[in-house]
């Protein structure tokens, strides 16, 4: 890899640029990502169903419009806007200063991996 020493920049380096879809524009009916199990009946007779313990005016009246799509397909898509968006972390040659990023999701990482936390 050709690397031009003094300014640290790869003279080949491309940023990643991919034709990526928005994510409602990749609804499929049918699809899911994870499909929860239903409630055991010891646990809802126990704790009722949650919906009738929320006070009316908490309760959704229609679905949410949410696009359907299944885990694998979400997946690629966040990596790919990811990689659009930062590239950090396949690049390191280019310095990226406060004015390139405003949020760094790499703190989220070392604070959830802390046993302080």
């Amino acid at each position: 890899m050709n690397i031009n020493r003094e300014s640290k920049l790869r003279k080949n380096f491309h940023q990643a640029k991919w034709d990526e879809e928005i994510i409602f524009q990749l609804h499929s009916k049918g699809q899911r990502g994870v499909i929860p199990p239903q409630t055991e009946k010891e646990i809802e007779n126990k704790v009722g169903d949650g919906v009738s313990s929320l006070p009316k005016s908490m309760r959704r009246e229609n679905t949410p419009g949410l696009p359907e799509v299944g885990q694998m397909r979400v997946l690629k898509h966040f990596l790919r806007l990811s990689q659009e968006n930062l590239g950090a972390d396949l690049n390191i040659d280019i310095g990226q200063g406060t004015c390139t990023i405003k949020y760094n999701p790499k703190i989220n990482e070392v604070i959830t991996r802390s046993e302080k936390a």
